[in-house]
């Protein structure tokens, strides 16, 4: 005849372990939360590169933010206080409008848009080329308004139902487009931060809280 037999061997032992796991909850919890956040803090960075063109990787991977010290002036767990937080640095946070989407409009006017320049990545106009909005030389009158040519070789272009593009002349045969005026953009919802930071809290929690513990009892006293 074939038996099955299971046996506790040690119940001892088994109880002791069990009451220096209640002992080291705190700890277990907090340990296991700033893991997990950690992984949410890593697991939202990865996914940037796949939904931004990042021209500065490092400095924008940066602003998915873990806040230093303990909770509520910091983002870490403690055995006290059992919370841990990830957010997007409050200092650069222009990629938190990406999280839900919507529209942004011109404050009291239109919005001035770089043209894209996928295909050519060295036009790309940045804040200390003379070509960005804020530096066109003689680009503004008195009055705010843009003139109509520059000593760059910069000129407006109106079309009869009103919009605006402002274009340079970069030989006397060659015009390229520099902006575009728009009332109104839309704001893609693209960001991921609250969908990829539960799947990560799913796919590490549980590996993370059995860690935690497994050291709590081998370091308790």
């Amino acid at each position: 005849m074939a038996d099955i037999i299971g046996r506790v061997e040690g119940a001892e032992e088994v109880r002791k372990a069990l009451k220096s796991a209640g002992a080291q909850l705190p700890f277990t919890l907090s340990l296991a939360l700033n893991r997990t956040a950690n992984d949410v803090q890593a697991a939202i960075r990865q996914t940037l590169p796949s939904k931004f063109h990042l021209r500065r990787p490092d400095f924008i991977t940066r602003t998915i933010y873990r806040k230093p010290g303990i909770w509520p002036t910091g983002d870490n767990s403690s055995k006290t206080e059992l919370t841990a937080a990830v957010r997007v640095h409050e200092q650069r946070n222009f990629l938190a409008k990406f999280e839900e989407g919507g529209e942004k409009k011109g404050e009291g006017g239109n919005l001035v848009l770089p043209t894209p320049r996928i295909n050519e990545p060295n036009l790309i106009i940045r804040r200390s080329d003379p070509l960005h909005i804020s530096k066109l030389p003689g680009s503004l009158t008195k009055s705010g308004k843009l003139r109509t040519k520059s000593k760059v070789g910069v000129f407006i272009v109106q079309k009869p139902g009103g919009a605006k593009t402002i274009m340079q002349r970069i030989s006397n045969t060659a015009i390229r487009v520099l902006y575009t005026f728009r009332r109104a953009v839309r704001i893609p919802k693209k960001l991921g931060f609250h969908e990829t930071g539960l799947k990560a809290v799913d796919a590490t929690w549980s590996r993370n809280l059995g860690e935690a513990l497994d050291r709590a009892l081998r370091t308790a006293r």
